[in-house]
Parts: C-alpha cells; sequence; structure tokens
C-alpha cells in the first residue's frame, strides 16, 4: 500500500489541486480524511475508527491509532489497487494520529511517520491570509466550499470582521511556518504556495506539475485543469465591502502586502 500526504491550512487550493491529482493515472486523491462532517463516508477515517473500535476497544487507546490509521489506508488500497493514496491532511487534524504523550509543539505523528517511512509529502500554502479568509467567507455565504460551475456562485463580495482577520492572519502565519520548519529539508518533499500554483490559463503551473509527478513516481500530467472554480475574483476591492477599513487594518504592518 502506497501512499502519501498533503498538508495545508483550508482554504489554501486543496480541492483544486487534489482534483488535477485525481485525474493522473496512478494516483488516487482520498480529500480530508479526518473530516468530521463527512462521518459515514467510506473514506472517512473516523467511520472506519468507529466500526473498528465496535470489534476491538483496544483500538481506540491513542498509542494504537496510528496503526488502525495503516489499516484504513490498507482497506482503501484494494479498492484503488497501483495508485498511491493522497492524504488530505489539514494543519488542525495532523494531531489525529498521536500517542498518549506529545510535546506541545512537537511534530505531530502523522507528519513523523510518513518522514521516517519516506514517503511522499506536498505541502500545499497559502501565505496571503486575506485573500484565503475572503475565500472562508464567500464559501459560507455560498454554502458550497468547493464550486463546480459558476452558477454555484451567487454571493461574490462579503464584510470583513477585521478583529477575526487580524487574528486569523497572524495564526496562519504562525501555523504556516511551524509545518515548513517541521518538514524542512526532507527530500521527499515538494512545496508552493497557491498564487504560484495556476497559471494565467487557470491549469496547475506546468512546472510544479512535473515537480509533482516526479515525486509521486508517475507519468507527466496529461491534463492540468482543476474540476472547480474559484470562488472569490482577484480584485479584492470589488469583494471586500469595507475595504478602506481592511485597508487601514494593515497598513504599516507586516501584513500590508496582501493587499497588492
Amino acid at each position: 500500500m502506497k501512499h502519501a500526504i498533503l498538508l495545508a491550512r483550508q482554504r489554501s487550493g486543496t480541492g483544486a489541486v487534489g482534483s488535477v491529482l485525481d485525474q493522473q493515472p496512478g494516483l488516487k486523491y482520498l480529500g480530508e480524511v479526518f473530516h468530521p462532517d463527512n462521518l459515514g463516508q467510506p473514506t472517512n477515517f473516523f467511520t472506519f475508527f468507529r466500526d473498528r473500535v465496535a470489534s476491538d476497544p483496544d483500538a481506540a487507546l491513542p498509542d494504537n491509532r496510528y496503526q488502525v490509521y495503516l489499516d484504513f489506508l490498507d482497506s482503501l488500497s484494494g479498492q484503488f489497487p497501483d495508485q498511491t493514496l493522497i492524504v488530505d491532511i489539514k494543519y488542525r487534524s495532523a494531531h489525529h494520529l498521536d500517542g498518549g504523550w506529545r510535546g506541545l509543539v512537537a511534530r505531530p505523528r502523522s507528519i513523523e511517520e510518513a518522514i521516517a517511512s519516506k514517503r511522499p509529502i506536498l505541502h500545499l500554502t497559502r501565505r496571503n491570509a486575506l485573500h484565503s479568509f475572503v475565500s472562508g467567507r464567500l464559501a459560507e455565504a455560498n454554502k458550497v466550499w468547493h464550486a463546480r460551475e459558476e452558477s454555484q456562485i451567487k454571493v461574490t463580495s462579503t464584510v470583513l470582521n477585521i478583529r477575526q482577520l487580524s487574528n486569523y492572519i497572524v495564526s496562519s502565519a504562525r501555523e504556516t511556518d511551524l509545518i515548513t520548519r517541521w518538514t524542512r529539508n526532507y527530500p521527499h518533499l515538494v512545496a508552493f504556495d497557491y498564487d504560484e500554483a495556476f497559471d494565467s490559463e487557470g491549469q496547475l503551473d506546468k512546472a510544479i506539475a512535473g515537480k509533482l509527478a516526479d515525486l509521486f513516481g508517475v507519468e507527466p500530467f496529461a491534463n492540468r485543469a482543476p474540476a472547480f472554480v474559484k470562488q472569490a475574483p482577484t480584485d479584492m476591492e470589488q469583494v471586500i465591502e469595507n475595504y478602506d477599513l481592511v485597508r487601514r487594518a494593515l497598513i504599516g504592518t507586516e501584513f500590508r502586502w496582501m493587499l497588492d
């Protein structure tokens, strides 16, 4: 059973990148296997975990959880033979496989084991947290996290809460830097930012696609077009209804560049 992990924060473009990976022969993008809203689906870890614990209560013990995770992936590998399973792990769900004891800022076991086993890691960042925050607010307003058609996008502008935005920007930067430190110098890693991920035609950047093909050991990507469309226009002045207030909040800070 072969698997890799995709590390990212929410609203970082994993849906779009994952949809490109999923079209590539030899790869199967599983999505967010730790997402609590997907409980009951066969590709959700907690669906498998709940059934395992029902038959073996000791499986619930923290030190046994990583083995249950491997068993979960092994059960899926039979459905997708000869494919590398790509597990989407968001920063804030990386802890789900940790054992009974762990340092407060120690590397999560999901990342630790991937590195120890020399599994491929794709780290997708979105350092422009302003754009990420706006994307999240629009997704909430449209009640759709991954839009496949323009017709699904009814709301194209929003008012931002400045305090929430400020907290989000600071926490995003800290979390991204922490993940970067945890994976630094790992030879089986490809890292890139959302702002460089797609070309002017909306396709996955050709150079990045080449790096990913090498990382996963598959043929060059024949199709680089994502299955989803962007919800937020590029011009933030059109999207953010209280843009002047947001601009005043960021001007003079280290995050001023996010307005450009």
